[in-house]
């Protein structure tokens, strides 16, 4: 959430941002979407997105974002506890 939150001012120039928390099919998703300038074109993951995406994987986690009016970050981590199939 806090490299989100800094992304969408620093590079997108976010003036809302929306956090959405919740539990899906037991995993926690954490949604985080701004109105900044987004991305035109093919999103090239910079430091912050690849470094998130690595200690999701880490954590049996993904990490799925895209750039429609704005930019979206979606993240996905197991519960604890939760048997991995």
């Amino acid at each position: 959430v806090q490299e989100s939150l800094t992304n969408a001012n620093r590079h997108g120039r976010a003036k809302n941002v929306g956090i959405t928390i919740g539990i899906v099919d037991g995993n926690l998703r954490i949604i985080i979407a701004d109105d900044g300038e987004g991305v035109a074109g093919d999103i090239v993951p910079g430091f912050g997105l690849r470094h998130m995406g690595e200690r999701l994987n880490m954590l049996g986690g993904a990490l799925r974002y895209w750039s429609v009016n704005g930019f979206v970050v979606d993240v996905s981590l197991p519960m604890a506890g939760k048997e991995q199939a």
